[in-house]
């Protein structure tokens, strides 16, 4: 969704909060008619309720920007956001900037307050504003170590095309830090712009969690009929197929292909049973949001597929 595609925000001016149009705003907020993003900045809740993640803040950013000093510069999840990359959940509530200007980060008033220098090169304009740029972003993240926010990051980016490895590795050692490095290392090697969607990241790194063998990316299958299509994850030595069903599947029309969600669905029972007439295939596993994020059931299913993990 583009900037200019985003619903209106009604603001109130520092010096008139106590005015009648503030309070009228104060009150709309609080029948629910109005969602306040910032101190006297707010968005109707109907159109608040049909943005995804990436849009929310964007939204957010909008409201919090303009009261921010100059010299900042949009960074992590909110260059994310900017950049089109994927967030966790509903997004943070919270805005992050750099202020190179600054020795030590601070949280205020819903804004995170990074500090550190920011070379020239990590620096880009984005919808009128200075962000880190996509290479800086992404490394921001990976250094904080968490696999499981990183990843679907750093996939995103890499299947953009944008950014490469050896770039993400030389932004890396470009931002001299040390705490978080090795770590933020593993992740970029991990890494694989293979990954068509988020869910799929984030299964990749549930699966390495519970230490299923390395699976192979995009397999694509063949039959007598010609193309079946390209699959998840296939484990080829127990010739298990992993599908991650996310809800864009059968919702977004972007992935619909002009299909109804109906259609989609049944194309996907008619799918998985070519697949199993392939030798190379013997039991097609789904998984979804609910099982990565608590994987038990995910353990469980793979288990009794015959793919060994090494935890549970």
């Amino acid at each position: 969704m583009l900037v200019d595609d985003l619903p209106p925000l009604y603001r109130t001016a520092a010096h008139a909060r106590a005015s009648p149009e503030a309070a009228e705003l104060r009150r709309a907020a609080a029948r629910g008619a109005l969602v306040r993003l910032h101190q006297g900045v707010f968005t109707p809740s109907d159109d608040w309720a049909r943005l995804d993640a990436v849009a929310r803040h964007r939204l957010r950013l909008r409201a919090v920007l303009p009261r921010l000093a100059g010299r900042v510069v949009v960074s992590h999840e909110s260059a994310a956001a900017l950049h089109g990359l994927p967030l966790e959940g509903r997004g943070p509530t919270e805005v992050h900037v750099t202020d190179p200007a600054r020795t030590g980060g601070r949280r205020s008033a819903g804004v995170v307050t990074h500090c550190g220098p920011l070379p020239e090169g990590s620096v880009v304009e984005v919808d009128g504003q200075r962000v880190t740029s996509m290479l800086r972003t992404c490394v921001d993240l990976a250094l904080r170590g968490r696999l499981r926010s990183s990843v679907p990051v750093l996939d995103a980016a890499l299947r953009t095309g944008l950014v490469d490895e050896e770039g993400l590795l030389a932004e890396l050692e470009a931002s001299g830090r040390v705490h978080g490095a090795r770590a933020a290392r593993a992740a970029v090697l991990f890494a694989d712009g293979r990954a068509q969607l988020p869910g799929e990241s984030l299964t990749r790194v549930v699966l390495r969690e519970l230490g299923a063998p390395a699976p192979i990316l995009q397999q694509e299958f063949r039959d007598a009929e010609g193309r079946v299509g390209f699959v998840d994850f296939w484990f080829g030595e127990q010739r298990v197929v992993l599908e991650f069903d996310g809800d864009a599947k059968y919702t977004e029309a972007r992935y619909r292909g002009g299909r109804s969600a109906e259609r989609v669905a049944l194309d996907e029972r008619k799918r998985e049973r070519r697949l199993l007439r392939l030798p190379e295939v013997r039991e097609v596993v789904r998984t979804d949001w609910a099982e990565v994020h608590a994987p038990r059931r995910l353990a469980l299913a793979l288990r009794g597929a015959g793919v060994p993990l090494l935890h549970s």
